[in-house]
C-alpha cells in the first residue's frame, strides 16, 4: 500500500501531497514521515503480519501512520472514533492487535496492548523540511515490502447476526480498485480530491491510495463541516470530492455558483439518492456521479459518469473495469433484465475474506464471487439500480447499522419483552433508525433505554423515533414484519 507513494517521492519530492487545515506536505515530506514512523514501529517489534491499530481523526499524521504500518509490514486495523470503548475492545481484540496507535485527546479503550499516544501536531514523526533531498533519495523501508495477496487492511463492518466484522483487504485488493477508479473517472496527476470522509471507512482510505498513486494531491479536512467545506471549494482548485447524501443536502444551501470551477465530478454514494436531491443538483449545474460500493470490494463496485447519473438519476451505472457484476435469485441464477435479486460481485477487489470467521467468510464468497445481500437489479443497458442495502440494513447519513446490534442490546433491559428495529426514510440523513418496544412501560422508559443504549453504542445507532407496542407485528413464517413495523412508527 505505501510503495507508490515512496515513488512519487522519487519522481516528484516537490509536488504537493496531502493539505490539511494546519499542515501541507510534499511528497518528500510525506515520504519523510512515512519512513520516519515505520523505523519506529519496525523498533517497536512491529514485522510482517503484525496487525497495528490506529484510532483517530482525519490528521496528516494519522495518514504517514497508517502507510508506516504497512511500510514495516504490518496490517493496518483503522478504527470507528464514533464507537464506545466495548465496541472498540471487541474490534481489538478480535483482530489480535499488537499495538494500538490513539489520538492524544481520545478515550483509551479497554483493552491489555502497548499503545502509543500521537500528538496530531507531531509526535513521533520525523521534523518537516524547509529544504529538500535530491530527487534520487532512496527510501528503504524496515522489512521486506509485502506481496500484493498480503493483507493490508482490517476493515470491520456490520453484521446481520449483530456482531461486526473484520474484511481483510489486500494490497492487490486496493490497488485493482484503486486502478479501475482511475479509469473510471479518468483521473490524472493534476486531480486534487478534498477528502472529508472518514479514513477507518474504505471510501475514505481509498480516496489516499487513488490519489497517491497517481501523484494527485489530497486536502483532507477532520470531518465534515459544511461551511469548511464550502470554503475549500471557494478557495482551491478542488476536482474531485466523495460525498454522502446528507453531505450534499448540507452543500446544496450554500452558495454552489461561488465554487472552483475545477470541480469536475461530486462522486455520491453511501446511501440512496433520492429524486429531489437529484433535480437539485442538476438545476445547479452540479456534476454529480452515483456510486454503488461496499467495504468487502475494497470500495467502488458501480460508477455511473455524471451524463450517465443526468440520464438515469437513480441508477449507480456500470461495473468498474475488471468487475463483473451479477444479480442473483435465490439458487444463484442469473436474474432477467429488471428481475430484483442479490447483487454479485466478481473480480481483484473482492477482499481475501473476514479475518477469523471462516463461516462468514464461505457465506459471502463463493468460488470467488462475493455475494453482497444488496438487492438491485440491472436493466437492459447492464446499468446497476439498488433497491435496498443488505435485508435490514439501514443507512443514517452513510454509517451502516444493523438492526440485530441495537436489538440484542435493547434485550439485556429487564423489562423488555421484544423489540424491532427499522429504518425511517428521512430527507436529510437518508433514514433514520427507529424502534418500537414491547415492555412493561412500568418499568420501562425510552429516556432510560437511550441512556443505555449510548453507554455501549455509537450515537449514529441509537434509535431517534420510539413506539410501544402490545406486540411485534409477525408475517406468515413467524418472523417480524419489518414493513409492518416501519409503517407503525410512521403512522403517528
Amino acid at each position: 500500500m505505501h510503495q507508490p507513494l515512496l515513488e512519487q517521492a522519487q519522481r516528484t519530492p516537490h509536488a504537493i501531497a496531502l493539505y490539511t487545515p494546519d499542515t501541507t506536505l510534499t511528497y518528500q515530506q510525506l515520504a519523510d514521515q512515512i519512513f520516519a514512523n515505520a523505523k519506529h514501529l519496525s523498533a517497536l517489534g512491529i514485522g510482517a503480519g503484525d496487525v497495528v491499530a490506529i484510532l483517530s481523526h482525519n490528521t496528516s499524521t494519522a495518514v504517514s501512520m497508517i502507510f508506516a504500518i504497512s511500510a514495516c509490514g504490518g496490517v493496518v486495523l483503522t478504527l470507528n472514533t464514533r464507537l464506545t470503548g466495548d465496541e472498540l475492545a471487541y474490534q481489538l481484540t478480535l483482530a489480535e492487535a499488537k499495538l494500538l496507535i490513539i489520538e492524544d485527546g481520545l478515550d483509551v479503550p479497554p483493552v491489555a496492548m502497548p499503545i502509543i499516544p500521537i500528538d496530531v501536531r507531531a509526535q513521533h514523526v520525523a521534523p518537516l523540511h524547509t529544504t529538500h533531498a535530491p530527487s534520487d533519495t532512496i527510501y528503504r523501508v524496515p522489512t521486506p515490502i509485502q506481496t500484493d495477496n498480503s493483507p493490508a487492511v482490517i476493515m470491520f463492518t456490520s453484521g446481520t447476526s449483530g456482531k461486526p466484522k473484520g474484511a481483510m483487504l489486500t494490497h492487490d485488493n486496493l490497488f485493482a480498485n484503486a486502478i479501475a477508479s482511475h479509469e473510471r473517472l479518468s483521473m490524472t496527476q493534476n486531480d486534487h480530491w478534498l477528502c472529508i470522509l472518514p479514513l477507518y471507512h474504505i471510501g475514505g482510505l481509498s480516496i489516499l491510495i487513488r490519489c497517491f498513486m497517481l501523484g494527485g494531491c489530497v486536502s483532507l479536512l477532520p470531518k465534515f463541516d459544511a461551511d469548511a467545506v464550502h470554503n475549500v471549494l471557494c478557495q482551491r482548485p478542488i476536482t474531485l470530492i466523495s460525498l454522502v447524501p446528507t453531505m450534499l443536502y448540507r452543500l446544496l444551501d450554500m452558495d454552489t455558483h461561488l465554487w472552483q470551477k475545477s470541480l469536475r465530478l461530486i462522486l455520491l454514494g453511501g446511501a440512496t439518492a433520492d429524486a429531489p436531491l437529484m433535480r437539485r443538483c442538476a438545476d445547479l449545474g452540479l456534476p454529480v456521479a452515483t456510486t454503488y460500493g461496499l467495504t468487502e470490494a475494497s470500495s467502488q463496485v458501480c460508477t455511473a459518469t455524471p451524463d450517465a447519473t443526468q440520464r438515469k438519476p437513480a441508477s449507480v451505472g456500470k461495473p468498474m473495469p475488471s468487475i463483473t457484476v451479477r444479480v442473483v435469485d435465490e439458487q444463484g441464477q442469473n436474474c432477467l433484465v429488471g428481475e430484483i435479486g442479490e447483487v454479485a460481485v466478481r473480480g481483484k477487489t473482492v477482499m481475501a475474506g473476514y479475518y477469523k470467521n471462516p463461516e462468514a467468510s464461505a457465506k459471502t464468497i463463493r468460488d470467488g464471487e462475493l455475494f453482497t445481500g444488496d438487492m438491485g437489479y440491472l436493466d437492459a443497458d447492464g446499468d446497476l439500480w439498488i433497491i435496498q442495502r443488505r435485508s435490514d440494513l439501514i443507512v443514517t447519513g452513510g454509517e451502516n447499522v444493523y438492526p440485530a446490534e441495537i436489538e440484542a442490546i435493547v434485550r439485556e433491559i429487564d423489562g423488555v419483552r421484544d423489540v424491532a428495529v427499522v429504518g425511517i426514510p428521512d430527507a436529510e440523513w437518508g433514514q433514520k433508525v427507529g424502534c418500537v418496544l414491547v415492555a412493561d412501560v412500568a418499568i420501562v422508559s425510552i429516556k432510560e433505554v437511550e441512556a443505555f443504549l449510548r453507554g455501549k453504542l455509537a450515537g449514529y445507532k441509537v434509535p431517534r423515533v420510539w413506539k410501544f407496542a402490545d406486540a411485534l407485528p409477525l408475517n406468515a413464517t413467524g418472523k417480524v414484519n419489518r414493513d409492518a413495523v416501519r409503517g407503525m412508527l410512521l403512522s403517528d
